[in-house]
Protein backbone atom coordinates (compact mmCIF):
# COMPACT_ATOMS: atom_id res chain seq x y z
CA UNK A 1 0.00 0.00 0.00
CA UNK A 2 2.96 2.34 0.47
CA UNK A 3 3.60 2.87 -3.23
CA UNK A 4 -0.04 3.87 -3.73
CA UNK A 5 0.12 6.39 -0.93
CA UNK A 6 3.39 7.72 -2.20
CA UNK A 7 1.94 8.10 -5.72
CA UNK A 8 -1.03 10.10 -4.41
CA UNK A 9 1.30 12.32 -2.43
CA UNK A 10 3.38 12.93 -5.55
CA UNK A 11 0.31 13.86 -7.59
CA UNK A 12 -0.86 16.24 -4.85
CA UNK A 13 2.57 17.86 -4.81
CA UNK A 14 2.41 18.34 -8.59
CA UNK A 15 -1.03 19.95 -8.28
CA UNK A 16 0.24 22.32 -5.59
CA UNK A 17 3.21 23.30 -7.75
CA UNK A 18 0.92 23.92 -10.75
CA UNK A 19 -1.41 26.08 -8.69
CA UNK A 20 1.52 28.09 -7.29
CA UNK A 21 2.93 28.56 -10.79
CA UNK A 22 -0.42 29.73 -12.13
CA UNK A 23 -0.82 32.22 -9.31
CA UNK A 24 2.72 33.53 -9.90
CA UNK A 25 2.32 34.25 -13.62
CA UNK A 26 -1.34 35.30 -13.40
CA UNK A 27 -2.52 32.56 -15.73
CA UNK A 28 -6.18 32.92 -16.77
CA UNK A 29 -6.88 29.21 -16.44
CA UNK A 30 -6.40 26.60 -13.66
CA UNK A 31 -5.92 22.94 -14.19
CA UNK A 32 -8.76 20.95 -12.66
CA UNK A 33 -7.58 19.00 -9.63
CA UNK A 34 -9.61 15.98 -10.70
CA UNK A 35 -7.53 15.73 -13.89
CA UNK A 36 -4.44 15.19 -11.70
CA UNK A 37 -6.10 12.60 -9.54
CA UNK A 38 -6.46 14.73 -6.40
CA UNK A 39 -9.68 15.61 -4.64
CA UNK A 40 -10.93 19.11 -5.56
CA UNK A 41 -11.06 21.56 -2.66
CA UNK A 42 -13.53 24.44 -2.49
CA UNK A 43 -12.01 27.87 -3.07
CA UNK A 44 -12.22 30.28 -0.16
CA UNK A 45 -11.79 34.02 -0.49
CA UNK A 46 -10.44 36.33 2.16
CA UNK A 47 -12.71 36.34 5.20
CA UNK A 48 -13.88 32.80 4.67
CA UNK A 49 -16.49 33.59 1.97
CA UNK A 50 -16.73 31.19 -0.97
CA UNK A 51 -14.91 32.50 -4.00
CA UNK A 52 -15.95 32.04 -7.61
CA UNK A 53 -13.79 29.48 -9.36
CA UNK A 54 -11.70 30.79 -12.24
CA UNK A 55 -12.47 29.33 -15.68
CA UNK A 56 -10.89 25.99 -16.38
CA UNK A 57 -8.98 25.24 -19.54
CA UNK A 58 -11.64 22.73 -20.64
CA UNK A 59 -14.41 25.31 -20.27
CA UNK A 60 -12.44 27.90 -22.23
CA UNK A 61 -11.82 25.47 -25.08
CA UNK A 62 -15.49 24.44 -25.23
CA UNK A 63 -16.87 28.00 -25.38
CA UNK A 64 -17.63 29.48 -28.82
CA UNK A 65 -16.38 33.02 -29.54
CA UNK A 66 -19.09 35.55 -30.43
CA UNK A 67 -19.44 36.29 -34.14
CA UNK A 68 -18.51 39.87 -35.11
CA UNK A 69 -21.38 41.98 -36.48
CA UNK A 70 -21.85 41.91 -40.22
CA UNK A 71 -20.36 44.88 -42.05
CA UNK A 72 -22.55 45.98 -44.95
CA UNK A 73 -20.93 47.59 -47.96
CA UNK A 74 -21.99 51.17 -48.78
CA UNK A 75 -22.98 50.03 -52.26
CA UNK A 76 -25.33 47.40 -50.86
CA UNK A 77 -26.89 49.81 -48.36
CA UNK A 78 -27.46 52.45 -51.07
CA UNK A 79 -28.93 49.87 -53.45
CA UNK A 80 -31.20 48.49 -50.73
CA UNK A 81 -32.55 51.89 -49.72
CA UNK A 82 -33.01 53.03 -53.33
CA UNK A 83 -34.92 49.86 -54.19
CA UNK A 84 -37.09 49.96 -51.07
CA UNK A 85 -37.75 53.66 -51.64
CA UNK A 86 -38.83 53.00 -55.21
CA UNK A 87 -41.27 50.31 -54.06
CA UNK A 88 -42.70 52.74 -51.50
CA UNK A 89 -43.10 55.48 -54.10
CA UNK A 90 -44.81 53.15 -56.58
CA UNK A 91 -47.31 52.10 -53.91
CA UNK A 92 -48.07 55.76 -53.19
CA UNK A 93 -48.58 56.60 -56.88
CA UNK A 94 -50.89 53.67 -57.62
CA UNK A 95 -53.14 54.62 -54.74
CA UNK A 96 -52.92 58.40 -54.87
CA UNK A 97 -52.71 59.44 -58.55
CA UNK A 98 -56.49 59.85 -59.12
CA UNK A 99 -56.59 62.26 -56.17
CA UNK A 100 -53.62 64.12 -57.65
CA UNK A 101 -55.37 64.48 -61.02
CA UNK A 102 -58.41 66.04 -59.36
CA UNK A 103 -56.15 68.32 -57.31
CA UNK A 104 -54.25 69.58 -60.38
CA UNK A 105 -57.48 70.25 -62.29
CA UNK A 106 -58.86 72.27 -59.37
CA UNK A 107 -55.62 74.20 -58.87
CA UNK A 108 -55.39 75.11 -62.55
CA UNK A 109 -59.05 76.12 -63.06
CA UNK A 110 -60.59 78.54 -60.53
CA UNK A 111 -64.12 77.57 -61.65
CA UNK A 112 -63.53 73.89 -60.84
CA UNK A 113 -61.73 74.82 -57.63
CA UNK A 114 -65.08 76.10 -56.32
CA UNK A 115 -66.70 72.73 -57.02
CA UNK A 116 -66.46 69.73 -54.81
CA UNK A 117 -63.78 67.05 -55.16
CA UNK A 118 -66.30 64.31 -55.91
CA UNK A 119 -68.07 66.34 -58.59
CA UNK A 120 -64.81 67.00 -60.42
CA UNK A 121 -63.80 63.34 -60.12
CA UNK A 122 -67.19 62.17 -61.47
CA UNK A 123 -66.91 64.54 -64.43
CA UNK A 124 -63.45 63.24 -65.34
CA UNK A 125 -64.58 59.63 -64.94
CA UNK A 126 -67.75 60.10 -67.01
CA UNK A 127 -65.78 61.60 -69.89
CA UNK A 128 -62.65 59.44 -69.90
CA UNK A 129 -63.23 56.57 -67.50
CA UNK A 130 -60.55 55.38 -65.08
CA UNK A 131 -57.90 56.24 -67.66
CA UNK A 132 -58.78 59.90 -67.21
CA UNK A 133 -58.10 59.75 -63.48
CA UNK A 134 -54.77 58.05 -64.17
CA UNK A 135 -53.82 60.45 -66.96
CA UNK A 136 -50.12 61.29 -66.78
CA UNK A 137 -49.35 58.44 -64.34
CA UNK A 138 -46.25 57.31 -66.27
CA UNK A 139 -44.20 60.34 -65.23
CA UNK A 140 -44.90 60.02 -61.50
CA UNK A 141 -44.49 56.25 -61.65
CA UNK A 142 -40.93 56.87 -62.83
CA UNK A 143 -40.57 60.21 -61.12
CA UNK A 144 -42.18 59.67 -57.75
CA UNK A 145 -40.79 56.18 -57.45
CA UNK A 146 -37.38 57.69 -58.14
CA UNK A 147 -38.22 60.68 -55.94
CA UNK A 148 -38.99 58.46 -52.96
CA UNK A 149 -35.98 56.26 -53.68
CA UNK A 150 -33.64 59.27 -53.73
CA UNK A 151 -35.36 60.90 -50.77
CA UNK A 152 -35.13 57.84 -48.52
CA UNK A 153 -31.65 56.73 -49.64
CA UNK A 154 -30.07 60.18 -49.14
CA UNK A 155 -31.94 60.62 -45.86
CA UNK A 156 -30.80 57.24 -44.51
CA UNK A 157 -27.21 57.94 -45.57
CA UNK A 158 -27.35 61.32 -43.84
CA UNK A 159 -28.72 59.77 -40.67
CA UNK A 160 -25.95 57.15 -40.66
CA UNK A 161 -23.30 59.90 -40.93
CA UNK A 162 -25.05 61.91 -38.23
CA UNK A 163 -24.93 58.98 -35.81
CA UNK A 164 -21.24 58.48 -36.54
CA UNK A 165 -20.37 62.13 -36.01
CA UNK A 166 -22.40 62.39 -32.82
CA UNK A 167 -21.27 58.92 -31.68
CA UNK A 168 -24.85 58.00 -30.92
CA UNK A 169 -26.65 54.80 -31.74
CA UNK A 170 -30.11 56.28 -31.22
CA UNK A 171 -32.21 56.65 -34.36
CA UNK A 172 -33.89 59.84 -33.22
CA UNK A 173 -32.01 63.11 -32.94
CA UNK A 174 -33.64 66.27 -34.19
CA UNK A 175 -30.55 67.92 -35.68
CA UNK A 176 -29.63 64.82 -37.66
CA UNK A 177 -33.19 64.34 -38.92
CA UNK A 178 -33.53 67.94 -40.11
CA UNK A 179 -30.10 68.09 -41.75
CA UNK A 180 -30.60 64.77 -43.53
CA UNK A 181 -34.11 65.62 -44.70
CA UNK A 182 -33.09 69.05 -46.02
CA UNK A 183 -30.23 67.51 -47.98
CA UNK A 184 -32.39 64.77 -49.46
CA UNK A 185 -35.07 67.30 -50.45
CA UNK A 186 -32.56 69.49 -52.28
CA UNK A 187 -31.23 66.50 -54.23
CA UNK A 188 -34.63 65.09 -55.17
CA UNK A 189 -35.85 68.47 -56.50
CA UNK A 190 -33.33 68.14 -59.32
CA UNK A 191 -35.01 64.84 -60.22
CA UNK A 192 -38.71 65.59 -59.83
CA UNK A 193 -39.05 69.12 -61.26
CA UNK A 194 -38.92 68.11 -64.97
CA UNK A 195 -41.11 65.07 -64.32
CA UNK A 196 -43.71 67.06 -62.40
CA UNK A 197 -43.74 69.61 -65.22
CA UNK A 198 -44.50 66.88 -67.77
CA UNK A 199 -47.10 65.26 -65.47
CA UNK A 200 -48.87 68.58 -64.91
CA UNK A 201 -48.99 69.31 -68.63
CA UNK A 202 -50.49 65.87 -69.33
CA UNK A 203 -53.13 66.46 -66.66
CA UNK A 204 -54.30 69.82 -68.03
CA UNK A 205 -53.96 69.41 -71.82
CA UNK A 206 -57.46 68.65 -73.18
CA UNK A 207 -56.58 65.80 -75.54
CA UNK A 208 -53.54 64.36 -73.79
CA UNK A 209 -53.56 60.64 -73.06
CA UNK A 210 -50.62 60.86 -70.68
CA UNK A 211 -48.99 57.58 -71.68
CA UNK A 212 -45.23 57.03 -71.43
CA UNK A 213 -44.50 57.95 -75.04
CA UNK A 214 -46.56 61.13 -75.01
CA UNK A 215 -45.36 62.28 -71.59
CA UNK A 216 -41.65 61.90 -72.25
CA UNK A 217 -42.09 63.04 -75.84
CA UNK A 218 -43.48 66.32 -74.55
CA UNK A 219 -40.57 66.64 -72.14
CA UNK A 220 -38.01 65.95 -74.90
CA UNK A 221 -39.65 68.59 -77.11
CA UNK A 222 -39.53 71.08 -74.25
CA UNK A 223 -35.78 70.51 -73.87
CA UNK A 224 -35.22 70.88 -77.63
CA UNK A 225 -37.14 74.16 -77.76
CA UNK A 226 -36.05 75.76 -74.49
CA UNK A 227 -32.97 73.88 -73.38
CA UNK A 228 -32.48 72.09 -70.09
CA UNK A 229 -33.55 75.15 -68.13
CA UNK A 230 -36.96 74.98 -69.81
CA UNK A 231 -37.56 71.59 -68.20
CA UNK A 232 -36.86 73.13 -64.78
CA UNK A 233 -39.75 75.57 -64.83
CA UNK A 234 -41.02 75.75 -61.24
CA UNK A 235 -37.74 74.65 -59.61
CA UNK A 236 -37.81 77.52 -57.12
CA UNK A 237 -41.35 76.74 -56.00
CA UNK A 238 -40.49 73.04 -55.78
CA UNK A 239 -37.51 73.78 -53.52
CA UNK A 240 -39.64 76.04 -51.31
CA UNK A 241 -42.18 73.22 -51.03
CA UNK A 242 -39.87 70.27 -50.53
CA UNK A 243 -37.03 71.50 -48.30
CA UNK A 244 -39.03 72.79 -45.29
CA UNK A 245 -41.80 70.24 -45.83
CA UNK A 246 -39.38 67.33 -45.87
CA UNK A 247 -37.95 68.39 -42.52
CA UNK A 248 -41.36 68.28 -40.84
CA UNK A 249 -42.20 65.09 -42.76
CA UNK A 250 -39.34 62.99 -41.42
CA UNK A 251 -39.36 64.61 -37.99
CA UNK A 252 -43.03 63.69 -37.56
CA UNK A 253 -42.44 60.15 -38.79
CA UNK A 254 -39.35 59.42 -36.70
CA UNK A 255 -40.90 60.86 -33.54
CA UNK A 256 -44.14 58.93 -33.97
CA UNK A 257 -42.37 55.70 -34.92
CA UNK A 258 -40.04 55.82 -31.91
CA UNK A 259 -42.98 56.44 -29.58
CA UNK A 260 -45.13 53.64 -30.99
CA UNK A 261 -42.26 51.14 -31.10
CA UNK A 262 -41.69 51.82 -27.41
CA UNK A 263 -45.39 51.55 -26.55
CA UNK A 264 -46.07 48.37 -28.54
CA UNK A 265 -43.08 46.74 -26.82
CA UNK A 266 -44.60 47.65 -23.44
CA UNK A 267 -47.97 46.26 -24.55
CA UNK A 268 -46.37 43.01 -25.67
CA UNK A 269 -47.54 43.24 -29.28
CA UNK A 270 -46.10 40.92 -31.93
CA UNK A 271 -43.33 42.14 -34.23
CA UNK A 272 -45.71 42.20 -37.20
CA UNK A 273 -48.32 44.29 -35.40
CA UNK A 274 -45.67 46.61 -33.99
CA UNK A 275 -44.04 47.22 -37.38
CA UNK A 276 -47.39 47.77 -39.09
CA UNK A 277 -48.70 50.28 -36.54
CA UNK A 278 -45.38 52.11 -36.13
CA UNK A 279 -45.09 52.58 -39.91
CA UNK A 280 -48.65 53.40 -40.96
CA UNK A 281 -49.87 55.80 -38.27
CA UNK A 282 -46.73 58.00 -38.16
CA UNK A 283 -46.41 57.75 -41.95
CA UNK A 284 -49.97 58.91 -42.57
CA UNK A 285 -49.63 61.67 -40.00
CA UNK A 286 -46.37 62.82 -41.62
CA UNK A 287 -48.20 63.09 -44.96
CA UNK A 288 -50.92 65.25 -43.42
CA UNK A 289 -48.35 67.51 -41.75
CA UNK A 290 -46.34 67.88 -44.96
CA UNK A 291 -49.26 68.80 -47.21
CA UNK A 292 -50.98 70.90 -44.59
CA UNK A 293 -47.88 73.10 -44.38
CA UNK A 294 -46.81 73.29 -48.04
CA UNK A 295 -50.16 73.41 -49.88
CA UNK A 296 -49.91 77.13 -50.82
CA UNK A 297 -46.48 76.58 -52.37
CA UNK A 298 -47.79 73.51 -54.20
CA UNK A 299 -50.60 75.60 -55.70
CA UNK A 300 -48.05 78.17 -56.90
CA UNK A 301 -45.87 75.45 -58.44
CA UNK A 302 -48.82 73.81 -60.20
CA UNK A 303 -50.02 77.13 -61.61
CA UNK A 304 -46.52 77.98 -62.84
CA UNK A 305 -46.06 74.59 -64.52
CA UNK A 306 -49.58 74.35 -65.98
CA UNK A 307 -49.33 77.50 -68.11
CA UNK A 308 -49.24 76.84 -71.87
CA UNK A 309 -46.25 78.75 -73.20
CA UNK A 310 -46.08 79.42 -76.94
CA UNK A 311 -42.91 79.58 -79.07
CA UNK A 312 -40.77 82.57 -78.13
CA UNK A 313 -42.79 83.34 -74.99
CA UNK A 314 -41.41 83.11 -71.48
CA UNK A 315 -43.12 81.19 -68.66
CA UNK A 316 -44.39 83.31 -65.75
CA UNK A 317 -42.08 83.90 -62.84
CA UNK A 318 -42.98 82.90 -59.30
CA UNK A 319 -43.87 86.44 -58.21
CA UNK A 320 -46.18 86.91 -61.20
CA UNK A 321 -48.01 83.69 -60.36
CA UNK A 322 -48.45 84.74 -56.73
CA UNK A 323 -50.01 88.08 -57.74
CA UNK A 324 -52.27 86.35 -60.28
CA UNK A 325 -53.54 83.88 -57.69
CA UNK A 326 -54.25 86.69 -55.24
CA UNK A 327 -56.26 88.61 -57.88
CA UNK A 328 -58.25 85.46 -58.72
CA UNK A 329 -59.36 84.50 -55.25
CA UNK A 330 -57.38 86.12 -52.46
CA UNK A 331 -55.96 83.88 -49.74
CA UNK A 332 -58.46 81.15 -50.60
CA UNK A 333 -56.86 80.65 -54.01
CA UNK A 334 -53.66 79.37 -52.37
CA UNK A 335 -55.57 76.45 -50.86
CA UNK A 336 -57.23 75.20 -54.05
CA UNK A 337 -57.37 71.43 -54.27
CA UNK A 338 -57.06 70.92 -50.53
CA UNK A 339 -59.83 68.30 -50.32
CA UNK A 340 -58.37 65.65 -52.68
CA UNK A 341 -54.88 66.40 -51.45
CA UNK A 342 -55.65 65.83 -47.78
CA UNK A 343 -57.95 62.89 -48.58
CA UNK A 344 -54.97 61.24 -50.27
CA UNK A 345 -52.28 62.32 -47.80
CA UNK A 346 -52.91 59.95 -44.88
CA UNK A 347 -53.60 56.61 -46.63
CA UNK A 348 -51.07 57.14 -49.42
CA UNK A 349 -48.23 58.03 -47.07
CA UNK A 350 -49.21 55.33 -44.59
CA UNK A 351 -48.93 52.76 -47.40
CA UNK A 352 -45.71 54.36 -48.62
CA UNK A 353 -43.91 54.02 -45.30
CA UNK A 354 -45.34 50.54 -44.78
CA UNK A 355 -43.97 49.57 -48.19
CA UNK A 356 -40.56 51.00 -47.33
CA UNK A 357 -40.26 49.33 -43.93
CA UNK A 358 -41.62 45.99 -45.21
CA UNK A 359 -39.18 46.03 -48.14
CA UNK A 360 -36.26 46.70 -45.82
CA UNK A 361 -37.26 43.86 -43.51
CA UNK A 362 -37.48 41.53 -46.51
CA UNK A 363 -34.06 42.66 -47.73
CA UNK A 364 -32.51 42.05 -44.32
CA UNK A 365 -33.96 38.55 -44.11
CA UNK A 366 -32.83 37.62 -47.62
CA UNK A 367 -29.44 39.31 -47.83
CA UNK A 368 -28.29 40.24 -44.34
CA UNK A 369 -27.72 37.01 -42.46
CA UNK A 370 -26.94 38.62 -39.12
CA UNK A 371 -30.00 40.82 -38.99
Amino acid sequence: MAPAAGGAAGVAAQAAQAAQHAATIGAPFTLGASSLGAKAQPLVAAGGAPAQAPPTLSNALSSTPSKPPQVLSPFYVATRDLTCGYVAGAVNVMFGHPFDTVKVVQQNDPAQARQGMLRVARRIFSREGMQGLYRGVSAPMVGYGGDTAINYAVYEAGMARSREWRQQSATHNTAGILASSYLSAAVLCLWITPLELAKTQMQVLPNAKGNVRETFGWLAQCVRERGVTGAYRGLGATLLREVPGNGFYFLTYESGRAYLKRKTAEWGWSDLASETISATIPGGTAGLVFWGLVLPMDVIKTKQQAVQVGPGAQPPRLGVVVRQLWREGGARAFFAGWAPLLARAFPANALQFLGFEASRIAARKMFESDQ
